[in-house]
């Protein structure tokens, strides 16, 4: 099994992305009012399968596995090659990208030095990229 660090560093720029697309959605539960981050893909039906990741951006990225891992990367290249094929959509994207690392800054306290603050800083920088490659 690869390595928890290896895993990380490959997928967290589709998890910025995946949360960019809607494939990663924030969602407040009427009945508690407790709001988490669901990724939310399409079963074999066309209904909504909804999958709990945690609070946020950073408490997924600290229980990232590899199965989840997998279906970041797989939902995140599906989109690329079919709704984000347009150079329009792909640079708007980017400008979320820029927003989303933004709220990371400042669930991070500000702190331009913290680890993951700067590891996310690293993906979206490899999301961009990926944004910029087709």
């Amino acid at each position: 099994m690869p390595d928890r660090d290896v895993i990380i560093n490959k997928t967290l720029p589709y998890i910025i992305l995946a949360k960019v697309f809607g494939i990663t959605q924030t969602i407040t539960s009427p009945t508690t009012g407790a709001t988490d981050l669901f990724l939310v893909e399409q079963d074999e039906e066309g209904l909504d399968k909804r999958t709990k990741l945690g609070r946020n951006l950073t408490d997924l990225f600290e229980n990232l596995d590899v199965l989840n891992a997998q279906r970041f990367e797989a939902s995140v290249n599906k989109m690329l090659s079919t709704e984000y094929q347009h150079q329009d959509k792909r640079t708007a994207a980017q400008s979320l990208l820029r927003d989303e690392l933004k709220s990371v800054l400042a669930e991070r306290r500000n702190d331009i030095e913290d680890p993951i603050y700067k590891r996310f800083e690293d993906a979206t920088r490899k999301g961009i990229q990926l944004l910029k490659a087709k």
